[in-house]
């Protein structure tokens, strides 16, 4: 951090490039950037991903739970849904119990797309954590953790896990 400032009004802010938000804005976009060529392999954005990951641990969840579970918006949720149905890679009915609740499911198809990208996924993960010790990674993964849930308590908000 730089200890004098050319703006006074700025004085005790850390300088930009040290900022939290912008480095965890740095931390994904060099994380994602080893990923999204896999992801572009299987025509699948990140944000596809997410939901296809979140369903394939679950049989089946409401679709305001994949928002919050994948971290995006409702509507962006029902778009991406729908996109993935229309590639038959999941389905979506409305719950018998209640008919304002839409359910969303993984189909076989998209299944077997999670378990083609898994492999390569997996080689990226190891690569990622041969970078780092594996000290380094567990603390980093904890203390990633810490903060969020921290945060998210603070807020009022229950963030769910990405990629």
């Amino acid at each position: 951090m730089t200890a004098s400032r050319t703006d006074p009004r700025l004085e005790g802010l850390p300088a930009f490039e040290w900022s939290l938000p912008l480095l965890l804005l740095r931390a994904r976009e060099a994380v994602m950037a080893r990923f999204r060529p896999i992801l572009a392999e299987f025509d699948v954005t990140e944000q596809q991903w997410r939901v296809l990951r979140v369903l394939a641990d679950e049989s089946e969840l409401p679709i305001t739970q994949v928002a919050e579970q994948c971290v995006l918006l409702g509507p962006s949720v029902t778009r991406i849904v729908t996109a993935l149905e229309d590639r038959r890679l999941v389905r979506k009915r409305i719950d018998g119990g209640d008919r304002r609740r839409i359910l969303v499911s993984i189909t076989g198809s998209g299944r077997d797309l999670v378990d083609a990208v898994t492999p390569q996924s997996l080689a990226v993960y190891s690569e990622l954590f041969a970078e780092l010790d594996s000290m380094d990674t567990e603390r980093l993964l904890a203390q990633l953790e810490t903060l969020a849930v921290a945060l998210e308590s603070q807020n009022g908000e229950t963030i769910g896990r990405d990629v």
